[in-house]
């Protein structure tokens, strides 16, 4: 693995242009080079949602003013069509269909997405030289169903939904927001850790996305873009709004990116073993939620908010049982630990505070908690770790580095608080 990483190259970049920034996921990267590639008369394919938001399948776009429709992360399943003039075609059966046309098509999925593509493209022994791949890195996905689920709550607001995201920049990159509109003009929004459409994405994926083969040396893409999670302020490569991690694995690969306007678009190198360091989802897939029959079963049977509410519940006591006998240990010490930690102290005793930045280490904080290092906790046995990021996915990194210390009991600051506020309901 480490010699992969050494003949890797990897940049961090995002759109210059504030609007276009805000408007995409992480830095919009996938975005700049579907705009390169149309302009020199390709064609795009990517993930969309279907007209009534209630799930997504692949569209593909000729004009600049048509990429709209593939920006925002989609967190469920990809229906494997396009539709054209009414019709439900194969989309790997259209992206042949221009690839023997002679024209530059790029093509933004999933591993498994690209890697059947590539397989089609070796049966029909096509001659795809002018095919490009963007790979996104993934977490795994989540059913339709949640989807369709989510989408319903139209019913409350007695109108349509005509737009949707999933990752709505409502203060900047993160903390990510649900966002819905409606035909008659009102709006939903709402932090996605601490909602339903949030606890059902990380916990119930679809179940070969727990066994996922495209990770580590497997990878697919010419590029792999992903959020650059661990670039934080300070660093030369961040933005407030959003930053893209590129990997690039492939000859084409640093084609796509001299096809950049690099007037449109910033783009720096950066270190590849600390970008992957904190984005371990290269490398290895989800683990399996411990009650996804439980999941499964109750939402397929009585909906997605009473299989939140029941897996929630049976969380509850593991947690604040564990939190009474263990030492409480808070790791990170940025907004998010200013704003609650205060809450915290009033429920439980808090043992230590410990920060990834090491020029944090044996500062006193505000609270009167000394910062120390991650390592101290190597080898302690009875504490509960509570990660103090914002957002779900940039916690991941954390969670890793916690199991490899064979730490075991610990919780983003989000879902504890969920699971607080419902524990005190019950």
């Amino acid at each position: 693995m480490k010699r992969e990483i050494l003949l890797m190259n990897a940049y961090a970049g995002y759109y210059l242009d504030e609007k276009k920034l805000k408007s995409s996921s992480s830095g919009g990267v996938a975005s700049a080079i579907s705009e390169a590639i149309i302009d020199r008369g390709g064609i795009v394919y990517g993930a969309v949602y279907s007209e009534d938001f209630h799930s997504v399948l692949y569209g593909y776009a000729e004009k600049k003013n048509e990429l709209w429709k593939f920006k925002g992360s989609k967190y469920v399943y990809v229906n494997k069509y396009v539709m054209k003039d009414g019709d439900k075609i194969s989309v790997y059966k259209d992206v042949i269909s221009e690839i023997k046309k002679e024209r530059i098509v790029l093509f933004t999925g999933l591993g498994c997405d690209i890697a059947y593509l590539k397989k089609i493209v070796r049966k029909e022994a096509v001659d795809a030289h002018k095919l490009f791949t963007i790979e996104l890195m993934c977490d795994g996905v989540t059913d339709e169903l949640i989807q369709r689920e989510f989408v319903n709550i139209e019913k409350m607001y007695r109108t349509k939904v005509i737009d949707f995201n999933i990752r709505y920049k409502e203060e900047g990159w993160v903390p990510a927001y649900i966002y819905a509109k409606f035909e008659n003009g009102k709006e939903y929004k709402q932090l996605l850790s601490s909602s339903e459409y949030g606890f059902a994405s990380l916990n119930y994926k679809k179940k070969a996305c727990y066994e996922c083969q495209f990770k580590g040396e497997n990878h697919q893409g010419d590029i792999i873009a992903a959020d650059f999670w661990g670039c934080r302020p300070g660093m030369k490569e961040y933005n407030q709004n959003g930053v893209s991690l590129i990997l690039t694995l492939s000859d084409k690969g640093n084609i796509l990116l001299n096809y950049l306007d690099r007037e449109q678009f910033y783009l720096r190198k950066t270190d590849a073993q600390y970008a992957l360091f904190c984005n371990p989802r290269y490398f290895t897939a989800h683990e399996r939620y411990e009650k996804w029959d439980l999941f499964d079963s109750i939402i397929r049977k009585k909906g997605l908010h009473k299989a939140v509410k029941v897996c929630a519940e049976l969380s509850v006591p593991d947690r604040f049982t564990g939190v009474e006998s263990d030492e409480l240990v808070l790791w990170g010490t940025g907004r998010c630990f200013n704003q609650y930690v205060a809450m915290i102290k009033e429920m439980c005793s808090i043992s230590l505070v410990v920060d990834s930045d090491e020029k944090k280490w044996g500062k006193e904080l505000e609270c009167g908690f000394i910062c120390q290092s991650p390592n101290i906790l190597k080898g302690k046995e009875d504490i509960f770790v509570l990660i103090m990021i914002e957002n779900v996915s940039s916690a991941f990194q954390i969670a890793n580095k916690l199991l490899d210390m064979k730490i075991g009991k610990f919780d983003h600051i989000s879902n504890w608080l969920f699971y607080a506020d419902m524990f005190e309901k019950v």
